[in-house]
This record gives structure tokens, C-alpha cells and sequence, in this order.
């Protein structure tokens, strides 16, 4: 006999959780001068990743004509899940963020490698995407929160700004070819 999840206790329920990166074209913390100069013309493709404690991944890669924090923005996405467990960690992820990963969202099964040790990230998804760089050491970000302009597009903890040694998107799909390494332009969190 199967009991429906919402009469379980809390603690007989699996844990999901784990680390999220999400980077945009567009530097996340800066001054104001240099981000009012590309809200209009950058940031209109971010790529969010995933990345269950259990070795689940699952990468979102998004497209707009406009900067993704325009409210109502519409954009084009692909979704990418790899692990023993994708299809019950995507659930999770719907349940969510529907608006992010609306169910009618295909997702596509590819061999993606990650790490996160300390404030070191990285994320690879053969040849279609690549992300990697550092949470700020000094946490600035922290120290100075108005200078940090986005929020992240997912429902997160503990964000901290990452600056990008590489960041690229090759996605004929979506019809975006690009690399933006060296900004600050990314989001290193928790999710449970």
C-alpha cells in the first residue's frame, strides 16, 4: 500500500537538496554606471544548474530579446538532466519552480560533470555549455548589497556573487553562441 507524501512526517521523506549556480550575460555585481549599461542590451541568456548532493544534475539554458529581469519576460529554454535519479530530482524542481521548468519543458538526457569544493565551481555539459569560476572570496557581494543587481531566477539560500574564469554557451537550438568568462556574473547558493 503506497501512502501519498503529504501524510508522511517530514523526516521519513527523502532529503532533497544541494548546490545551484546560475550565470548570466550580464555582470550581477557591479557598479551602477556599468550594470544600467548593459540592462539593456546584455542579460538575455543565463544558464542554471542543479547540482544535488546526491550527484543528480539538472541545467536549464535560457534565451530572451530582452534582459531576464524584465517582468514578463518570455524566453526560449533547453533543459539537460544526468544521475540514477533525474526524473525524481526534476519533479522536485517543478514542483518548485513551475515557472522556470513548466512540465511541458522536454528535458534531454546528457553526460554532465560538475564540482563544488569550497568556493570553487564547475559545471560541463559536453559540447554545449561550460561554467566555472569562484564564489567571492571576500563576499563583497555581502558587504555591499545594493551594488548587486539581479536575484537569482530560482528559489534559493545563502546566494553569494561568483566571478567567471570561463562561461560559454554553444546551443544552436536556441540559436546563442557565446563566451563571457572573467565577470561577476553569477550566483553560487543552496537549495533544500
Amino acid at each position: 500500500m503506497l501512502i501519498p507524501a503529504y501524510l508522511l512526517p517530514p523526516e521519513a521523506l527523502p532529503k532533497l537538496g544541494g548546490t545551484y549556480l546560475e550565470a548570466r550575460t550580464a555582470a550581477i555585481f557591479a557598479g551602477a554606471c556599468h550594470a544600467n549599461g548593459e540592462r539593456t542590451l546584455e542579460g538575455r541568456e543565463a544558464l542554471c544548474a542543479w547540482l544535488f548532493d546526491d550527484g543528480t544534475r539538472v541545467v536549464l539554458l535560457l534565451a530572451a530579446d530582452e534582459n531576464l529581469a524584465e517582468p514578463g519576460v518570455r524566453w526560449n529554454a533547453r533543459l539537460f538532466v544526468d544521475g540514477e535519479h533525474a526524473m525524481r530530482a526534476l519533479a522536485f524542481l517543478r514542483a518548485r519552480e513551475p515557472r522556470l521548468l513548466p512540465e511541458d519543458l522536454e528535458a534531454q538526457h546528457l553526460c554532465i560533470e560538475s564540482r563544488v569544493d569550497g568556493d570553487a565551481y564547475e559545471v560541463n555539459g559536453a559540447d554545449r555549455f561550460a561554467l566555472a569560476g569562484r564564489a567571492l572570496a571576500d563576499r563583497a557581494c555581502c558587504k555591499m548589497p545594493l551594488s548587486v543587481w539581479y536575484e537569482p531566477l530560482a528559489r534559493v539560500e545563502e546566494r553569494v556573487v561568483g566571478d567567471n574564469s570561463r562561461f560559454w554557451v554553444h546551443e544552436e537550438s536556441l540559436q546563442r553562441r557565446f563566451s563571457r568568462p572573467g565577470e561577476n556574473a553569477a550566483f553560487v547558493a543552496r537549495f533544500r
